[in-house]
């Protein structure tokens, strides 16, 4: 008489059963059934992968893909999921977020006119700074993977900060009104056209909810006469909050002319900073005016974002940020202080060493590097792992 042996596994089942057992799952599981080994695959491999695109198509096909891949990543720490050309990348490859450590023009070729956006980093280029720090949404997606999974999985948070300090010549002499009052000792001074420019970036988790909180900061150092001529205007250029708050708003003007006026007529110069926050994308900014010395003074930009998850490119949270996208449209979100969260509640603000406003606002912390190279110097901060080995993607 024949023994019949029970199935232990599923390889265990005639093809029929298994094929019944298919119709019940999703595309993204079925594919991933036939990854688990040969006897699946090759029972499944006529079915399991039709449904997926091969690459960024722009049509709705592109979804089931990187569901797949983003399953298929977790079990690849090694690997994330590229949002722009939809294949798998080793994270070690992608650069930290300045413009020599990070291309990313090698894959724009793959996106339309409507996919743009993608490929754009957070707007942080502005008066007086003009900084070169190119925050895109793979650091993001990275450092909230490491959150999540683990060290292997992503980069730590401390690599994100950055220093930039720049040598810099006014464009412009102020508006009428705030023009400086003529000195005559200070006409033959080859400097009296120079400031020192000081950019600072620093990024923070926040654990509930789970999001990456991002607060920028721009610092300009001229002498206390030629306050006025940091005023945003035409020549020098724009000085922006975020995409929401227009190129020289009138408010924003406003309110840093009043910051002059109020500093310039002050007895003894300490003007209380002003405050605020855009209503469609949540980013609170602060603008001050501090008093270095008897002869200079700093105007003093700070910005707070909350930028997300980083679970998705198409999180409201980080693509209405970018200006690709079109101003008409809004996030739906949940109204919080983005500059609380990385102050107060993140991981990183526990700790004993965390860097304070204050601390960010020390230029004189740098003053032993302000030899600039190229007209610029650049201190990162954390640095995350890289080999020498080729680069490498799965292309599935």
């Amino acid at each position: 008489m024949a023994t019949v042996r029970n199935p232990t596994a599923l390889t265990d089942l005639p093809p029929e059963l298994l094929w019944m057992i298919s119709e019940y799952l999703s595309p993204v599981d079925l594919a991933c059934l036939a990854l688990r080994n040969r006897h699946l695959l090759h029972t499944f491999a006529g079915t399991a992968f039709k449904n997926f695109s091969n690459g960024r198509t722009g049509n709705p096909t592109d979804d089931a893909r990187i569901q797949l891949l983003s399953r298929l990543s977790c079990d690849l720490p090694q690997y994330h999921l590229c949002f722009i050309c939809l294949r798998l990348h080793l994270w070690k490859k992608a650069g930290l977020p300045s413009v020599y450590y990070f291309k990313i023009h090698r894959r724009a070729d793959v996106l339309d006119s409507t996919n743009w956006y993608l490929i754009e980093h957070l707007s942080l280029a502005h008066h007086p700074s003009y900084s070169l720090y190119r925050f895109h949404f793979v650091h993001l997606q990275l450092a909230m993977r490491r959150f999540y999974y683990g060290p292997e999985f992503g980069i730590p948070v401390e690599a994100l900060l950055y220093t930039e300090i720049k040598a810099s010549r006014f464009k412009s002499k102020g508006p009428p009104l705030l023009q400086p009052p003529i000195n005559k000792a200070s006409e033959g001074d080859t400097q009296k056209d120079n400031m020192m420019v000081l950019f600072s970036a620093e990024a923070r988790i926040c654990s509930a909810p789970p999001a990456l909180c991002l607060r920028t900061q721009d610092i300009a150092v001229v002498t206390r006469q030629n306050l006025p001529r940091l005023w945003p205007c035409r020549e020098n250029g724009p000085m922006k909050v975020c995409r929401h708050i227009p190129t020289f708003d009138p408010g924003f003007d406003d309110i840093l002319a009043s910051q002059i006026r109020r500093y310039r007529s002050a007895t003894s110069p300490r003007v209380p900073a002003d405050e605020g926050s855009c209503d469609k994308c949540n980013t609170p900014w602060q603008l001050e005016i501090r008093t270095l010395d008897e002869t200079h003074a700093s105007l003093i930009l700070t910005i707070w974002m909350d930028l997300g998850p980083g679970l998705s490119v198409e999180d409201p949270q980080w693509k209405y940020r970018l200006f690709n996208v079109p101003p008409s449209l809004s996030a739906e979100h949940e109204i919080v202080d983005s500059r609380l969260r990385f102050e107060r509640d993140s991981v990183q603000a526990r700790s004993s060493n965390a860097l304070s406003e204050d601390g960010m606002e020390d230029i004189s912390t740098y003053q032993t590097v302000m030899t600039p190279v190229d007209g610029r110097t650049y201190i990162m901060h954390g640095q995350a792992e890289a080999k020498t080995s080729p680069s490498h993607c799965i292309i599935l």
